[in-house]
């Protein structure tokens, strides 16, 4: 999950807990209400992408590496007992290929793999004769057991990695569409609520936010910084104005406001002043003292003759 998937993920549980506090508006809008459960919906879904998305797929490698060695050491111990028996019995050509040393199985895990099931198939095959060489049934199975567990943490991963990104196209698919109801109907339908219930607006439009971080990405830890809401509209209506822009006098970062022409800031403390514009409205300013109180900032546009 990259940084912007991470804030639209928090935004959506934000305005989740937004909607979860004014439910009792939010039932009453019949067509709010489908639109917010269908938000809900993808948010959560976006949620169990992450979670397997966050899968440690390093677990099978760290199984892998223990099987392995389990393996190999008792690959080692089995093929000695092999050697014994073969080198009794005149069997140069056997005694040769099991006459092995730890550093043989240093290979790849495919090359490893097939020297220790080659090792298991001769000793398997002549197990009667071995046990009275004082290789067990018992050391058999449990070698063939870690063989096994070291083929299967070898293929894991890959399917891990498989899944891994089956989940990060689920999160964006599931992110996108809640992007896609959030600005084509929940925004436009929480626009009345600015007038007629001022607080649940103000509460969603805080929550509906990516925070942007403008120069201060890489801001000295030792210098305080706040937020401010900048909301802009109309000033012989009232009405909001959507998609406008908001500079902070001694930034380059030009910060454009949502469909309800709501932007949040962060700014280091003290006294900043701010420019305002929309399409089809006279520019305008703003000063505003920051502090570790987030406040929200209205600016009315004249709109031009």
């Amino acid at each position: 999950m990259n940084d912007k998937q991470d804030a639209e993920y928090t935004k959506g549980k934000k305005i989740g807990l937004v909607f979860g506090e004014f439910i009792v508006e939010l039932t009453a809008n019949a067509e709010l209400k489908i639109a917010a459960d269908k938000y809900a919906a993808f948010i959560a879904l976006a949620g169990d992408c992450i979670d397997g998305q966050s899968e440690n797929i390093k677990g099978n490698a760290v199984l892998k590496k223990d099987f392995r060695i389990k393996s190999c050491t008792q690959g080692l111990i089995v093929a000695k007992v092999i050697y014994a028996w073969s080198y009794n019995t005149g069997n140069i050509v056997l005694a040769t290929q099991m006459k092995l040393v730890i550093s043989d199985f240093k290979l790849k895990d495919s090359l490893c793999l097939s020297l220790l099931r080659q090792i298991l198939a001769v000793a398997t095959a002549n197990k009667t004769i071995l046990l009275t060489y004082g290789l067990t049934n018992a050391l058999l199975i449990d070698y063939a057991a870690n063989i096994a567990g070291y083929e299967a943490n070898v293929v894991i991963p890959t399917h891990a990695i498989g899944e891994k990104h089956n989940d990060t196209l689920g999160l964006e698919a599931a992110l996108l569409n809640a992007e896609t109801i959030l600005h084509n109907v929940i925004e436009p339908l929480m626009g009345p609520y600015s007038i007629s219930n001022v607080e649940f607006f103000n509460k969603f439009s805080s929550a509906n936010q990516d925070i942007i971080i403008g120069r201060h990405s890489h801001r000295d830890p030792m210098i305080p910084i706040g937020y401010i809401n900048v909301v802009i509209r109309n000033k012989v209506t009232l009405d909001l104005i959507g998609f406008g822009m908001v500079k902070i006098v001694g930034e380059e970062t030009i910060y454009p406001t949502n469909v309800n022409g709501f932007v949040k800031i962060e700014c280091v403390q003290g006294v900043i002043n701010g420019k305002v514009s929309a399409i089809d409205f006279l520019s305008g300013t703003f000063t505003a003292t920051v502090t570790d109180v987030e406040q929200t900032i209205e600016v009315l546009l004249d709109p031009e003759v």
